[in-house]
């Protein structure tokens, strides 16, 4: 009988090992498949429970699912994970998958906070300022405000820098007020650089305001361009589209009178898509579409006219134009019109016109507005 020699081959059992890099990376680079089946190869992670709930509730790969996001967010803030933390608190200020809730919100962004998380300490501000959860205490708000800024938070910076412009809930400082704006405006936000362009012009550094005052209004513009491209039907805000063929349709339809084809040529001459760049072309087709009463053109024109792009300086068309823009309800030419009556451009200083400006705007959605408001209130409080 003649022996059978079985061999068995011990083979290796084969399985995904993820490290915490893999997940970033995957995330990071928009593999989200990978990204959310790394986070589920670990689940005790805390980290990996905050990107799992992340997921739900942005609706990334998975079904959009809030009550399943606070499940996650709740383990990994147990697990003290920061970013679990305040987005649990996140979901409780805004009621996302749990009741809505002030007083837990404040509770998870202090946690978070202390954890020093700069989207908390810049919540958890907020919360003081606005009296959400907590007794409203501004010198509350201006400390967690400040540690935020430290963090680089941009808003932050805006904020505390606000605070020491104005003397809220800190001991007015003028020195510390410009730092935090300049932090702010280098990080690019348009209402740090315009507020930095007043300072120096009221200082009569002319060369500091000119500067910051141009950075203040290219970057506003960019947002208002954005709209006008998606209120565009079949045209999507995206810079690497070809637009050679649309500016060819837009210049047919120009010269028809259509005032939307006129405003949508105008912001391809502007920006130079499809065409190339030519700012007079710009702001006679902009001027065209604003006799329409055409809102957005009507406060680009205003724009062309405090840049001098096509046209020559003009604060009085500013003016003109942001009115006009704005009592159609274009809300960032209300915005931009109560800067002008606050500061004094093309107008007499009104504090009271741009409280009332600033207030429509803010009605509207505008962040920004909001600071504007408590400045102009200061300004009429003090009687000047």
């Amino acid at each position: 009988m003649k022996k059978i020699l079985i061999m068995l081959l011990c083979l290796p059992i084969s399985f995904v090992a993820y490290s915490q890099n893999d997940c970033t990376h995957f995330d990071t680079i928009g593999q989200y498949d990978d990204a959310f089946a790394c986070f589920l190869s670990d689940t005790l992670n805390p980290h990996k429970q905050y990107k799992i709930g992340e997921y739900y509730y942005e609706g990334k790969v998975v079904k959009k699912d809030y009550s399943k996001a606070v499940e996650w967010f709740k383990k990994s803030a147990l697990g003290n994970d920061s970013d679990g933390q305040n987005n649990l608190g996140y979901c409780y200020r805004r009621g996302k998958g749990v009741e809505q809730d002030d007083k837990m919100a404040v509770h998870y962004f202090t946690l978070a906070a202390e954890n020093n998380n700069s989207f908390a300490q810049y919540n958890l501000g907020w919360c003081y300022e606005n009296a959400k959860g907590v007794t409203q205490d501004l010198s509350q708000a201006a400390y967690w405000f400040e540690k935020a800024a430290t963090l680089g938070d941009v808003t932050a910076q805006l904020y505390i820098g606000n605070y020491y412009f104005t003397g809220l809930g800190v001991e007015q400082n003028l020195e510390k007020a410009l730092y935090w704006m300049e932090k702010a405006a280098e990080q690019g936000d348009p209402t740090a650089q315009y507020k930095l362009a007043s300072i120096y012009e009221e200082q009569n550094d002319s060369e500091k305001a000119d500067y910051w005052y141009s950075y203040s209004v290219e970057n506003e513009i960019r947002a208002t361009q954005a709209d006008m491209l998606e209120n565009v039907a079949g045209m999507e805000a995206k810079e690497e589209r070809n637009y050679t063929a649309d500016v060819e349709l837009y210049k047919k339809a120009a010269s028809l009178g259509h005032h939307k084809a006129q405003c949508n040529l105008a912001l391809c001459y502007y920006r130079g898509l499809g065409t190339n760049k030519d700012y007079a072309k710009a702001a006679e087709l902009f001027a065209q579409a604003a006799e329409k009463n055409n809102t957005t053109a009507q406060y680009m024109l205003s724009v062309c006219y405090q840049m001098g792009t096509g046209v020559e300086k003009d604060m009085k068309q500013v003016v003109f134009w942001s009115q006009k823009a704005a009592e159609g309800g274009n809300v960032t030419a209300m915005y931009n019109l109560a800067n002008c009556y606050y500061y004094g451009r093309g107008t007499e200083k009104d504090y009271n016109k741009a409280l009332e400006w600033y207030k429509k705007a803010a009605g509207k959605g505008h962040e920004k507005a909001k600071i504007g408001i408590d400045n102009a209130t200061k300004k009429i409080q003090e009687g000047r």
